[in-house]
């Protein structure tokens, strides 16, 4: 398989979200991440590379794969110090939004990619399989998202809707809708169930008040420092402190 020019400057606009959407296309670079890809139903459109992983790899997709040397790779690649390694898949078509049990993490327009992915990797380390992305927030095929997520986005079902129509199908199969708050009850006093969605806000403006008036119960994470408060926790610590008090409870009770 070859690729032309024009080849290489379509895949290296893959940076940018609107030529994703365009293209139907994402990337992912390097050998640990195409791993944990090679393990998932997405569907490969080039391996792209040198060097032993490549000939590696190559072996499992021998017709979607192309030797390129370094200076094609520095042309596609997003990162500042490129890999040996870019894979270009299709983006799939969304899945049917439908969730048996829980806990469900809710996201309210997050905006930073590094935190969603952040975000992702700390929900499937401990057990949680779905995410619920408002339409608004960060593209989940953002290269740094990607990056972030450590392949853990592979592994995982992640919803972009209408966060109030969600909700209120949600509630109609019986779950509850928690938000994070600076003034709400504390994490370590709730009891966590399989029904249980957990929202989390924007990381400037918080949960919106559209969304705030939907909510069944407020949390929050105690502060326990001393002295001088500090505003509040990363959106992406706040995550994991939830998700490791759900796990606690629900996985080691």
């Amino acid at each position: 398989m070859e690729i032309s020019i024009q080849d290489i400057k379509n895949f290296a606009a893959l940076d940018r979200k609107k030529e994703r959407i365009a293209q139907g296309l994402f990337l992912v670079e390097g050998h640990k991440m195409i791993e944990e890809l090679a393990k998932s139903d997405y569907e490969l459109s080039h391996l792209i590379g040198y060097g032993e992983d490549f000939e590696q790899l190559s072996k499992k997709w021998p017709s979607q794969s192309v030797a390129v040397n370094q200076k094609t790779m520095e042309r596609i690649s997003n990162m500042k110090n490129p890999t040996k390694l870019i894979a270009v898949v299709h983006i799939p078509e969304s899945a049917q939004f439908k969730i048996g049990n829980g806990p469900v993490l809710m996201l309210d327009d997050l905006q930073d990619p590094g935190n969603l992915g952040t975000i992702i990797r700390t929900a499937h380390w401990f057990g949680i399989e779905h995410i619920i992305c408002s339409i608004n927030s960060v593209d989940l095929y953002n290269p740094k998202t990607i990056q972030a997520s450590m392949g853990a986005m592979f592994k995982m079902k992640i919803h972009y809707i209408d966060l109030m129509t969600g909700i209120e199908e949600l509630k109609q199969s019986g779950f509850r809708i928690y938000g994070t708050f600076m003034n709400g009850n504390s994490v370590y006093q709730h009891t966590f169930t399989q029904k249980d969605v957990l929202v989390l806000g924007n990381e400037g403006q918080g949960i919106s008040t559209q969304i705030e008036a939907l909510i069944d119960q407020k949390l929050s994470i105690p502060n326990f420092s001393k002295g001088h408060l500090t505003e509040s926790l990363n959106v992406a610590t706040a995550a994991a402190v939830f998700c490791s008090e759900s796990a606690k409870q629900l996985v080691l009770k």
